[in-house]
């Protein structure tokens, strides 16, 4: 009657056992899964890891030497702050200019008055 006793306490235990591994391998495979997605997001999403960041910055000067004629500088400043080479080769970079026959100084912006 003792081993029976015995025997009858260990097979519970050991269901109770197998249903909190079941538990606890569920839990850890959720929390390895948020894991897991919050590093990919952080590295190939939010930081771009995989490709090249580039800032691209200009400056434009303009100096009128004569009344007839106008110097424009124009400065494109491209920085590479990404960890992947930044190779530009097959860009096409357009600049369009326009001429402007009649400069005024003073821009003449109409007043409403609300009542």
């Amino acid at each position: 009657m003792a081993t029976s006793i015995t025997t009858n306490g260990f097979k519970e235990f050991a269901e109770i056992l197998q249903y909190v591994g079941v538990f606890l391998q569920s839990k850890i495979t959720y929390f390895t899964l948020m894991i897991g997605g919050l590093w990919t997001h952080n590295k190939f999403i939010k930081e771009r890891q995989n490709f090249p960041k580039a800032n691209i910055f200009h400056n434009l000067n303009a100096v009128k030497n004569n009344p007839d004629k106008l110097f424009i500088h124009l400065e494109i400043i491209i920085d590479n702050i990404g960890n992947k080479d930044l190779i530009i080769s097959n860009y096409v970079i357009e600049i369009k200019l326009w001429k402007v026959d009649k400069w005024e100084q003073t821009i003449k912006i109409p007043v409403i008055n609300l009542k």
